[in-house]
């Protein structure tokens, strides 16, 4: 899980352990030629829905970029915005809406 600043859809690569995640799922993907990503962006409930939406999309496609940027093909990734329809936390304390304006990042593993 990648967590974003209130507004913001650019991945802080100073997070604490996002450059090992980031490289632990590079790595995965890496190794079983067969699998993808399912990249999928939130939002808190602070603002407007569809304002929200467009930048859940700008925080997922972030994430897409910077896997094509190590290389992978864009056939092998998928990203969609989700706004603030699948919070994780409470949106009412702000501990809680900062969870939720996040990335999720699935690998999907292939049965070959």
């Amino acid at each position: 899980m990648i967590l974003f600043k209130y507004d913001r859809s650019t991945m802080d690569l100073n997070q604490k352990n996002l450059q090992a995640e980031l490289e632990n799922i590079t790595q995965k993907i890496q190794n079983n030629q067969g699998s993808s990503l399912i990249i999928q962006g939130h939002t808190d409930i602070i603002g407007q829905p569809d304002y929200n939406q467009k930048l859940s999309v700008r925080r997922a496609k972030s994430v897409y970029e910077y896997f094509i940027n190590q290389g992978f093909s864009k056939t092998r990734i998928k990203y969609t915005g989700l706004g603030h329809t699948k919070p994780l936390m409470d949106n009412a304390f702000p501990a809680g809406r900062m969870i939720n304006r996040r990335v999720e990042i699935f690998i999907l593993y292939s049965q070959d």
